[in-house]
């Protein structure tokens, strides 16, 4: 007999044998595992929609009983319709409104209904220096493995630091000071509009930022140094507006939520060995599943995705699709050498006047160049009056066109023999020979 299916077998005679003994009193959940377990629950993911394709996703967090949820402006702005990933299954998402956003706090606030999820609690007193903080949130970074499918989507990952320090600074698109918390708990793209948390599982910020590392010079590395508003900001909009929340004035002796657990009285040694014996086995058998399943696997997630949203979203133009001639292409190569092209029309370019998207992720581009110096979303190609223009959209590594920087948000003509670099990966802009 194989190893893991001895493993296998082994795990269940021991948890069997132990489920037909005599009853142990159950160890109690522990306080801290329950304000985790709350606090995973009042964070959701953001899906922005344009169209009938998800155009990137965010963070958010629960504000009431009433479907309200904060989240940031920078997230909502780049489509026109949102929805909030409650589970796995696509279908069940739910379709969230548009409330309020202002650019210069850089916050917005969504509508959902029937969602069935705690609310957060809420501290306005401003942390104290090296204060323990935890920031949840959804980011982009932690898709790529797609180990268990949309499951992945819908639990948020944690991360913890302390904080650095309070300031009054403005963000990048306004003059307008506002408190702003610096600390270390690590936040990524994905994880803007989240909570920071503090130790006894209150929301003191809404993560926001992270600077890059160019913008401090060449070469250096930018760590631990992220940036959330203080939630006052968003609890005077809430005031001003009568949206309900929870807001607790007492103090918070627990600087560290502390999840750890060891074994307690009342937890059978041979029931711990058993599930530790499954658990190995799982990961055996998980192991030995061929590399091509997995990408099928993660293949028709996505595909289930576009499928749903386009059914949701996309409404009268599902029929009457007119087909042109590809009288366009872009060709180059990328950071390993391996060969990339694109053959559009203009049409394609003009649907929607929201253009063609090329990027990293599969989920949020539709043309994919699997190179890690584009950002999941890069540029956008747009057509308007049988012209070609290409748009940053807000990059790390950055775009240029015939050697100049693109400015983020601001369209650049392109003609054929145009070269546009996108990240480190050229691509060259061709008319097709009719």
């Amino acid at each position: 007999m194989k190893i893991w299916a001895s493993l296998l077998l082994l795990g269940v005679v021991l948890c069997w044998s132990m489920g037909t003994g005599q009853a142990t009193q159950e160890t109690p959940r522990s306080q801290p595992v329950t304000i985790v377990q709350d606090m995973d629950k009042s964070v959701v993911r953001v899906v922005v929609v344009e169209g009938d394709r998800p155009v990137g996703t965010g963070t958010g967090f629960v504000l009431n009983s009433n479907g309200y949820i904060a989240t940031n402006n920078h997230v909502v702005k780049v489509g026109s319709s949102y929805m909030i990933a409650t589970s796995a299954e696509v279908k069940t998402w739910k379709k969230a409104v548009l409330v309020w956003s202002a650019e210069e706090k850089d916050l917005a606030i969504l509508k959902v209904k029937a969602l069935d999820r705690p609310p957060v609690k809420i501290s306005e007193e401003p942390p104290a220096k090296l204060f323990k903080v935890y920031a949840f949130g959804f980011p982009g970074a932690a898709d790529v493995l797609h180990s268990d499918g949309l499951h992945d989507w819908v639990e948020a990952s944690a991360t913890e630091g302390s904080v650095s320090r309070m300031l009054e600074a403005s963000w990048k698109s306004s003059n307008t000071k506002l408190p702003i918390v610096q600390h270390s708990a690590a936040i990524n793209q994905g994880n803007s509009g989240g909570p920071l948390f503090d130790g006894c599982g209150r929301v003191i910020g809404v993560n926001t930022a992270m600077p890059l590392s160019p913008d401090v010079g060449e070469g250096v590395v930018v760590t631990g140094v992220f940036f959330a508003s203080h939630i006052s900001v968003l609890t005077e909009v809430l005031k001003s507006k009568n949206i309900a929340f929870n807001a607790t004035s007492e103090k918070c002796t627990s600087t560290n939520i502390d999840t750890a657990s060891s074994p307690k009285a009342g937890v059978p040694l041979p029931w711990m060995i058993g599930t530790s014996l499954l658990a190995m086995a799982s990961m055996v058998l998980a192991l030995r599943r061929p590399r091509q399943v997995i990408l099928q696997k993660a293949e028709s997630y996505s595909k289930a995705i576009r499928q749903q949203l386009s059914r949701q979203e996309r409404g009268r133009h599902d029929a009457g699709v007119v087909h042109h001639q590809k009288e366009w292409h872009f060709s180059g190569s990328d950071t390993h050498g391996r060969p990339v092209r694109f053959d559009f029309s203009m049409a394609e370019a003009e649907q929607d006047e929201k253009g063609v998207i090329i990027g990293r992720s599969a989920h949020l581009a539709h043309w994919v160049v699997n190179d890690d110096t584009l950002s999941l979303r890069h540029v956008r190609i747009m057509g308007q009056q049988g012209s070609l223009y290409v748009e940053d959209l807000n990059t790390t590594n950055g775009t240029t066109v015939n050697g100049r920087s693109v400015p983020p948000f601001k369209p650049v003509h392109m003609a054929h023999g145009s070269k546009m670099v996108l990240g480190s990966v050229p691509l060259t802009l061709y008319r097709n020979r009719s």
